[in-house]
């Protein structure tokens, strides 16, 4: 079974998912394989796409979740050096969404970054590189039909909102707690439905992708060092990161803080204060009024959700 989301153009997309996760206890990835477009008259079909062709030579790990004839779910991390990789021309229409982690991207002589609160959108043809200027990643690749990809990438980055990236986060912790096709296919639609974008947005600026990446390497970085590094003022920047964003410097930087916590709230026995003190929150209760105020629910009550079901 697959998953349908809205299409305004089709009216329905049906999804396949692939997912990525980090290095460690799985086997390299000898090869890359695409699976076939499903039949339907009328609908718009997500292809799995197992990982961007330029990943394979990188240190590139797999391990598969969960697979049905409509689905497939599989953690990937690439850990690959902080140059940029051989030049590699991308074959399928894919959403990128990061859990872990940073890494440059460079398609047709623009460089971007993604993190866990932007991915991108890749095309077919697009010519791609990737760097990993701060060590290794663990992402989510979705492949999707070309007219999809269209609608979601046509302005640049994808903002994962907190909505989203909890949306994806369950996906993976429900696939890997066993849970059926069906309700990871259900998952895997609303995620995708939480990231078509609004009808306008400014494009990526590149002395902001460069703050992203020092915010990422230091979510403490005083804003009159990022200025400097973006080579403006600090008034300026603000105002250029938000257009580009969508949102403030400091929300930006305390969103990566609270994110580092979720990708450990489901499969980490430490307490809320240890999680808060590493992320780099004042204590306990500013993790928890972050996460709330981002996501209306109590770091407690998304640690429920991400964990393994009740009675496993």
């Amino acid at each position: 079974m697959v998953g349908d989301v809205p299409d305004a153009e089709q009216g329905r997309v049906q999804i396949r998912l692939e997912a990525g996760s980090g290095p460690g206890g799985a086997e390299p990835i000898k090869q890359c394989s695409h699976a076939p477009s499903l039949p339907g008259a009328g609908r718009a079909v997500l292809n799995v796409l197992v990982v961007p062709g330029a990943y394979r030579r990188a240190m590139l790990t797999q391990a598969v979740l969960a697979e049905a004839p409509d689905l497939r779910v599989a953690t990937v991390g690439c850990s690959g050096p902080a140059r940029w990789s051989a030049p590699e021309e991308v074959t399928s229409s894919a959403v990128v969404l990061v859990r872990r982690g940073v890494f440059a991207r460079r398609a047709d002589g623009r460089a971007g970054v993604a993190d866990p609160v932007q991915g991108y959108v890749q095309r077919p043809g697009q010519v791609q590189q990737v760097a990993h200027p701060a060590g290794a990643d663990t992402c989510t690749s979705i492949g999707i039909a070309p007219a999809l990809a269209d609608r979601l990438g046509w302005a640049g980055p994808l903002t994962v909102s907190p909505r989203a990236d909890l949306a994806h986060r369950r996906l993976i912790a429900r696939a890997t707690a066993g849970a059926g096709p069906a309700d990871l296919a259900e998952l895997a639609a609303d995620l995708i439905a939480r990231l078509l974008p609004p009808p306008a947005r400014r494009p990526p600026r590149r002395s902001v992708d460069d703050v992203r990446v020092a915010l990422n390497a230091d979510p403490r970085a005083r804003l009159d060092d990022l200025a400097e590094l973006a080579g403006c003022s600090r008034w300026h920047l603000s105002r250029t990161f938000h257009e580009v964003t969508g949102v403030t410097i400091n929300t930006y930087r305390l969103r990566l803080r609270a994110r580092a916590v979720l990708a450990e709230l489901g499969d980490s026995a430490a307490g809320l204060a240890e999680l808060a003190a590493r992320a780099g929150f004042a204590d306990q209760a500013h993790l928890s009024r972050t996460i709330r105020r981002e996501l209306g629910l109590s770091p407690g009550e998304v640690r429920r959700l991400l964990g393994p079901p009740a009675g496993r």
